[in-house]
C-alpha cells in the first residue's frame, strides 16, 4: 500500500512538472506569434517548444492512464521488485561509508588496531555486502540476455503489454491503449506461453501450448485501495 501511494506521489508531481513546463513554453510560442516579427530564431523556437509541449503531452496522458492501475494494484509486483532493486543499492552505499568510517587509527606511526567486536560485525556486513551484490548482479545479467526476437517485438507493442525474461519485466515501446488491461507474456522452457493478464479488479493467467487455444489456469480477485488523501485527482 506504501508502495502505491508513493508511486501515485510521484506520478502526480511529474504531472504537475510536466504541466507547469507546458504552460511557460506555451506561453512563450503565444508571445513570439503576438509580436508580429519573423526570423530564424523565432521560427526555430516556435517549432522546437511546439514539439515539447506536445511531447509532454502524451506523457501527462500516459502517467494519467498508468494512475488508477496503480491504484488498483496491477503494478504491485513491479513497484516491489523496483523497491528491492533499490534498497539492495542502497545497502552497499551504506556498508561502503560504514566501512570507511569504522576504521580505527591507533597512534602516529599508522599502526591499526581492529577488535574483535569490529572483526564480528564486519563479518556479517561482509556477507550481506555479497548477497545484495550477488542479486543485483543476477538482475543485470538476466536484463542483458533478452533475446533480440522479443527486444524486436517490444518496439511494436504498446506500453500496457511486453515479455517477462527471468523474473524481469520489459515493456512495449508504443503508447499504451487506452481502457485495456496490462498483459505480460512469459515463455518456459517446455514451451508453454504464460498469458498474465492485470485487471483492475481482477488477474488471469492464462497457458498456451504449441500454438493451441489458451487455457485459464487462475483466477484472483482483487481489491482496490479506496484513497482519501494524498490520492491523484485526475
Amino acid at each position: 500500500m506504501d508502495l502505491r501511494k508513493r508511486e501515485l506521489k510521484k506520478i502526480d508531481t511529474e504531472i504537475r512538472e510536466l504541466e507547469g513546463f507546458n504552460k511557460i513554453d506555451s506561453a512563450t510560442i503565444q508571445r513570439f506569434k503576438q509580436s508580429g516579427t519573423e526570423n530564424k530564431f523565432m521560427i526555430e523556437q516556435i517549432s522546437k517548444k511546439t514539439i515539447l509541449v506536445s511531447n509532454r503531452n502524451e506523457t501527462i496522458a500516459t502517467l494519467k492512464e498508468r494512475a488508477p492501475l496503480v491504484n488498483s494494484g496491477v503494478f504491485d509486483n513491479e513497484l516491489a521488485h523496483n523497491q528491492a532493486i533499490v534498497k539492495s543499492v542502497m545497502n552497499m552505499k551504506t556498508i561502503d561509508k560504514f566501512e570507511k568510517k569504522i576504521k580505527i587509527k591507533e597512534d602516529d606511526k599508522g599502526n591499526k588496531i581492529i577488535s574483535d567486536k569490529y572483526y564480528k560485525s564486519m563479518s556479517t556486513w561482509d556477507k550481506g555486502k555479497r548477497d545484495y551484490k550477488y542479486f543485483y548482479k543476477v538482475f543485470l545479467k538476466n536484463s542483458s540476455t533478452i533475446p533480440d526476437r522479443l527486444t524486436k517485438k517490444l518496439l511494436n507493442l504498446p506500453n500496457n503489454k511486453g515479455y517477462i525474461w527471468r523474473g524481469v519485466s520489459f515493456y512495449g515501446h508504443k503508447p499504451a491503449e487506452r481502457n485495456k488491461p496490462v498483459i505480460m507474456f512469459e515463455e518456459t522452457r517446455d514451451r508453454t506461453l504464460i498469458i498474465h493478464e492485470y485487471h483492475p479488479k481482477e488477474y488471469i493467467q492464462y497457458h498456451k501450448k504449441n500454438g493451441g487455444k489458451n487455457v485459464k489456469v487462475k483466477h484472483i480477485i482483487r481489491k482496490p485501495i479506496e484513497w482519501t488523501k494524498n490520492s491523484i485527482q485526475l
